[in-house]
């Protein structure tokens, strides 16, 4: 009785110890991977198209903000950000490199850029207990792609604007190519007792043929 008491619990342990070890190698392999995807698009061409909707059951998505930021190294960028708010559309164009920055909106005259820095799609203060996951490989626009996940689970202590123990939930894709570039990433938001998610989708295109503009001229 004593030796299937002690063969339990060794079987047990090494099972633990194996889960243990198995979840410490996805979360570093993720992490590795997400670092050198932000090293590999340092100093190339590269588009990044961003869009945040609300999702609220099997209604349409409703496109509250999109971005698309585009890279020409050794220092010139542009952004394109579009506000959708009460059914109306607000665009707003920048344009800059190391020395100098330009923003015009809705298609009016250029002017020098002065402040802004875009959408965040927020988040509740407190505690967050994360978890990696390879969800394995998965074919994306012809391209083959290796599968993470990272689940967020966060209990809010932000009690001065009434939100303290509020539960959120965020769930995050990454679609990462064989060179080792992020090709995509979708993260899903919801806060428990309120209705719908929030979804910011990400997506890459690197050395894009038609990636090309000037600084405005005064």
């Amino acid at each position: 009785m004593k030796l299937c008491v002690l063969t339990s619990c060794f079987l047990y342990f090494f099972a633990i110890s194996g889960y243990c070890q198995k979840r410490v190698s996805v979360e570093a392999e993720f992490l590795e991977k997400l670092e050198r995807s932000g090293s590999l698009r340092y100093g190339t061409i590269y588009r990044a198209t961003m869009k945040w909707e609300h999702v609220d059951g099997n209604k349409r998505p409703q496109l509250n903000y999109s971005e698309i930021h585009e890279v020409l190294p050794p220092d010139r960028w542009r952004t394109v950000e579009v506000t959708v708010k009460n059914n109306k559309a607000r665009k707003i164009e920048r344009i800059g490199d190391n020395s100098t920055f330009y923003e015009r909106i809705d298609g009016g005259p250029w002017q020098m850029y002065r402040g802004g820095t875009g959408a965040d799609i927020g988040g509740l203060p407190g505690k967050t207990n994360t978890t990696y996951k390879y969800r394995g490989a998965q074919t994306v626009a012809g391209k083959l792609t290796v599968v993470y996940e990272v689940q967020e689970e966060r209990v809010s202590d932000d009690a001065a604007n009434g939100n303290s123990g509020m539960q959120e939930n965020r769930v995050t894709k990454y679609w990462f190519l064989k060179d080792g570039r992020l090709l995509r990433s979708i993260q899903s938001r919801s806060v428990r007792r309120k209705p719908g998610t929030v979804r910011l989708t990400i997506m890459y295109e690197y050395e894009p043929k038609d990636l090309h503009f000037e600084l405005p001229t005064q």
